[in-house]
């Protein structure tokens, strides 16, 4: 495909069939990487990934994430609450998983947050070159599954916290599939 960057878009649709999603919820498949092909990166057409400072996210934390979704026991879970259809879409190669890095604007934790129920979700800060913003979560890929939870519909991890639409406590599904609780 040419790419006009006058316009901001490619001059024909994806040959592979694969749509863009953007943070707006936007699908397009003259797009590529949310139009936005300067700021973002997705080496290998599965995780697109950008707005990061320094470099940007890896792929395998996706990939660590989206292995854990495949375990017996994390679908388990993930089915007893009617979300695994969601969380595995999240992970389709056929699909796409937009991570974005931001900053945080305030609310809730300042660990991450997702956008609305659509493939992406956005983790705060986060780098190569970044520690995650939230060490107590543990690793990276944590934060991740976590935001791919609430993008699922999951809104709360503890009793304190109130911040998404359904009332299901999240935590089980956390500890079944990634060994901590939120």
């Amino acid at each position: 495909r040419d790419y006009d960057p006058q316009v901001g878009r490619w001059t024909a649709k994806d040959p592979a069939g694969f749509p863009d999603v953007d943070l707006a919820g936007v699908v397009n498949s003259y797009h590529y990487l949310g139009n936005s092909p300067i700021e973002s990166t997705d080496p290998t057409g599965l995780w697109q990934s950008g707005n990061c400072e320094g470099t940007p996210w890896p792929d395998d934390w996706a990939t660590i994430a989206c292995a854990a979704i495949k375990r017996k026991k994390c679908q388990e879970a993930l089915s007893r609450w009617g979300i695994d259809d969601c969380m595995n879409k999240r992970c389709d190669p056929n699909g796409c998983l937009f991570i974005y890095c931001s900053q945080w604007l305030g609310g809730g934790g300042g660990c991450g947050w997702a956008p609305s129920k659509m493939p992406c979700v956005a983790v705060i800060g986060a780098s190569l070159e970044r520690p995650n913003p939230c060490p107590s979560k543990g690793p990276n890929w944590v934060t991740l599954f976590h935001e791919m939870l609430h993008d699922c519909g999951g809104g709360r991890f503890d009793h304190k916290d109130n911040e998404g639409e359904n009332d299901w406590e999240a935590s089980p599904v956390m500890k079944a599939c990634t060994g901590r609780p939120y």
